[in-house]
Order: C-alpha cells, then structure tokens, then sequence
C-alpha cells in the first residue's frame, strides 16, 4: 500500500513524510500533501492532506485522516478546513469536523468521546494538589475548595460530570451524576456523550452563568482563575494522560475528554502546573499537569474553554 503511495508521487505537486514512531526501523507513519491549484493562477487554493499510521506493518492504516484546506475567497489564504478522521482502522470515519480559520463550529464536533487509560499509566508522572506540599504563595484559584467535589465517572460522561462539580462548587449543594445525565439526555445534550456546543447546558439549566469560547491562552486561563470563576476545558485525554506529546496536526482535531480547572500552580515560573480535576480516571483529583503538555492536549479543541458564575443565579427551573 505505501510502496504505491511512493511510487503515485508527482515532484511538485505531492510531498510525503514517512517517519518511525516506534524505533523499528521500519516507517510507520506517513503524511502525504496534495497541493492543488484548480484556477490556473500557481497558487495552492486547495491542500488534502492525508495521514496513515501502519504501527503493525501489515499495509493497512490502523489510523487514518484527511484534511482538506480551501482559499474560498481567492485571497492566497486557507480559510476553510475539513477533517475526518478514522482512529481504530474500521473503515469508517469517527470524528468529523469543519471550521473557518479563527473560528470552531462546535455545532459540526461529534460527541465527545471518553477514552480508556489504565491507573497504572494515566496521569503517573505527575503530582496530585496539596496544600500542605506546595508554596501556596504560588497558586492562582481555589483548588483546596475544589477537591472535594471530585468524584470518578461512572460512563461516558466526563461532560456532565465536569459541570457536576461545577454545580457542587457554586450553588454549594450535592448533584447527582445519574439525575444529570437523564436531564441532559431528555433534552438532547448527551447521547454517549457530549458535543462542545452543549458543554454548559446543564449549568444554564439550574441558573448558572455560562461563557464558551475559543483560541484562548494560558493568560486568559489565569484572569479567569483571579475572577473566581468555574473552568471547563475540552482537550486530548491521550496526551494528558500519557505525559506525551501525540499531536500530528492542528488545532481541533483530537478533542475527546472534558475536565475540570481548579488552579495554576506558578511557584516556580520555569515550571507552571495546571491543576486540575479529571473524572476520567481514578487518580484524577486535582491532578497537576504541567502547562507545556496542557496547551498540547488544550489546542486539540481550538483551546475551547467554559466559565461559569454565579453573577446572576435565573430562577432554575428544577430542584
């Protein structure tokens, strides 16, 4: 299959990476570019890229995607990108997304999609919150007030489970992960999981303040800590949880888990920590996950984020 990719290449129009990503010496994974120019100007308006990773070597792609970026106004700049992508090698595309340069549709996100980690692996380099451990000089937020909340998953329903603790911290009484959820799937904001468009809802559904947004920074993280707010994220648990850096492509791409942000740890600037709350996994109390790998796992959503307040507490419609 790839000595066929190999040899279909044209020089100038088609560029290929091959690498081994696992130390074999054999190439593994495989990224070929289609430049195409389809008005005649010598310029690129469309660019398909395609990935295949073969870690088994048996010439099928047990990881496949595409992504195809459009100049839709014939400025010379790729403003529009399309990407599929098929994680387990069936055939079938997985995840599928589309999105302006600037801007996520999170409308077009599939359902996020929890993933599975072994204690043993999740989260084993890194320290978990104490305030008895740290130099609390050093912490931005509250995470002290945070910890208690914390509870591990019980399905698919990191979504849910996120804005639990979100509730429990604000309005200062206990949820129900269960009575959520059917809330939730009663009004369509979970089907074995939950699209970032709808990451919030059942904050709004009980009166709460909610605030999405996108491309934000580490800096607009730490403002929004100082303001007392409540954090929901959406990222890659793949590169949280191994400690590794998997990222092959852009921004929005990979998002698949939702956690909680309780704090920053800045008392060594050389080495920030993000410190968070993840019910994914059952060491993933207020876990403290340094900023370089946040950002990674962060971008795979545009580096969407929610805030939630009690500013203004509506007049909740149930309990």
């Amino acid at each position: 299959m790839f000595d066929d990719l190999l040899s279909a290449l044209e020089p100038g129009e088609e560029n290929l990476f091959a690498a081994d990503t696992d130390g074999d010496s054999i190439a593994d994974t495989f990224i070929v570019e289609h430049n195409i120019d389809t008005n005649g100007d010598g310029m690129a308006d469309i660019v398909v890229t395609e990935t295949f990773v073969d870690l088994d070597h048996d010439s099928q792609p047990g990881y496949y995607s595409i992504t195809e970026e459009t100049d839709t106004d014939g400025d010379g700049l790729l403003d529009h990108t399309v990407f599929l992508e098929d994680t387990d090698g069936d055939s079938f595309f997985d995840m599928i997304a589309e999105w302006d340069v600037g801007e996520y549709d999170m409308s077009d996100m599939e359902s996020l999609e929890q993933l599975e980690a072994s204690d043993a692996e999740a989260y084993s380099e890194f320290g978990h919150f104490a305030p008895t451990d740290v130099d609390m000089d050093g912490i931005i937020g509250t995470p002290f007030e945070s910890l208690d909340s914390w509870h591990v998953q019980s399905d698919n329903t990191c979504a849910v489970v996120s804005q639990e603790f979100v509730l429990e911290n604000l309005l200062d009484r206990e949820f129900d992960e269960g009575e959520l959820r059917a809330i939730a799937e009663e009004h369509g904001w979970y089907d074995n999981g939950t699209s970032m468009e709808d990451v919030g809802k059942l904050l709004e559904y009980y009166g709460v303040d909610v605030e999405q947004s996108t491309e934000n920074t580490l800096d607009d993280l730490r403002s929004s800590l100082l303001e007392n707010n409540q954090i929901i994220v959406c990222l890659d648990a793949d590169e949280i949880w191994s400690g590794q850096n998997e990222e092959m492509f852009g921004p929005g791409m990979d998002a698949n888990h939702t956690v909680q942000v309780i704090g920053m740890d800045e008392s060594n600037p050389d080495d920030v920590k993000i410190i968070i709350n993840d019910s994914g996994v059952t060491n993933g109390q207020g876990v403290m996950v340094p900023a370089d790998l946040f950002v990674d796992a962060w971008e795979d959503s545009g580096c969407f984020m929610l805030e939630a307040s009690c500013a203004t507490i509506l007049e909740a419609q149930q309990g």
